[in-house]
């Protein structure tokens, strides 16, 4: 199936989704196609514009409607990547070109997240082996098995979800993160095929520096703890409140670390609570991407004001 690669934006947000197409290019050379729905201005770069004609702020009809022209364009395959999701270093790009499509095709996935298992939050799921990659098949009862973050999706199932989840009355309850968590849920209204079919990469298995046994010990244990915190955490907010809860979490990292895969990426994107990830500054000057920090907090700075499309971002679970 033909692939492509869709970005939903909005005018506030312009500028970011600007970069992400830029990172595209300089990290992902060989990619498909880039499509940006979300806003009237023109294309920009190598994206291609499709047409705004929906509610500027009604983010799941405007990603149905950008799905619906991809498919009458002959595309079955996108990778669904948020304005401020771009990668962070260079892909892998035989992965995402080759293999993960065909385990799209021979699995009849709905989706595979390149955000995979293998790191220090949550996932729920059983490992497919070495021969796989160890790709884990989400559980169809985990909540986030269709989280936004960076994935392959089927267009016609993606398409589905939306049509499903977009018919709520309030602008609000058609944004990303509602997107995730009414999708999400254990009786949401769609097919079991779609709710089992739902995979994420092992990032270490997929990366594009060589795969040592120890990395993937480490990628275990970063998924069980990942698992244990999870718990604990809602303990540390039951006791010590948001404060405590803030402060365990940087402690421990929730919210601060760089995820290496086929599509390496910075945990939350660029944007956190309308401007920069701070977490996101930190990691470039530990690394010192002073040149890609420069480049982040110029277009950072151009992002306007006003509402989010849809009520925000969502989780990066």
């Amino acid at each position: 199936m033909r692939t492509a690669i869709l970005v939903p934006t909005f005018a506030r947000y312009l500028p970011v989704a600007r970069l992400t197409v830029t990172l595209l290019d300089r990290h992902w050379p060989d990619h498909p196609p880039i499509h940006v729905c979300g806003v009237a201005e023109l294309p920009f770069g190598g994206a291609v514009g499709i047409p705004l004609r929906t509610d500027p702020l009604d983010w799941m009809g405007i990603v149905r409607d950008a799905v619906s022209t991809l498919r009458a364009e002959g595309y079955g395959l996108a990778y669904l990547l948020l304005d401020d999701h771009p990668p962070f270093a260079p892909c892998h790009g035989e992965h995402l070109r080759s293999t993960l499509p065909g385990w799209m095709e021979a699995f009849n996935a709905t989706t595979i997240g390149l955000y995979g298992w293998d790191h220090r939050k949550d996932s729920s799921g059983r490992g497919l082996g070495g021969a796989h990659l160890h790709l884990q098949r989400q559980n169809p009862h985990y909540q986030w098995k269709f989280g936004l973050s960076p994935a392959l999706w089927d267009l016609a199932v993606l398409e589905g979800i939306l049509e499903k989840m977009g018919d709520a009355p309030s602008l609000k309850d058609r944004g990303p993160w509602r997107f995730e968590s009414r999708s999400g849920r254990v009786d949401a209204p769609l097919p079991a095929a779609w709710k089992e079919g739902c995979y994420r990469v092992c990032g270490v298995a997929m990366r594009t520096r060589p795969v040592r046994w120890r990395d993937l010990a480490a990628s275990a244990s970063a998924y069980a703890a990942g698992r244990i915190y999870r718990q604990v955490r809602k303990g540390i907010e039951r006791i010590g409140g948001v404060g405590a809860l803030e402060w365990a979490d940087r402690v421990y990292g929730w919210d601060d670390f760089f995820f290496e895969g086929p599509y390496p990426m910075y945990v939350n994107g660029i944007m956190h609570r309308g401007g920069v990830n701070r977490g996101l500054i930190r990691w470039l000057e530990r690394t010192g991407r002073v040149a890609l920090r420069a480049e982040i907090e110029t277009a950072v700075a151009q992002v306007g004001a006003g509402p989010a499309a849809g009520g925000g971002k969502p989780c990066a679970a």
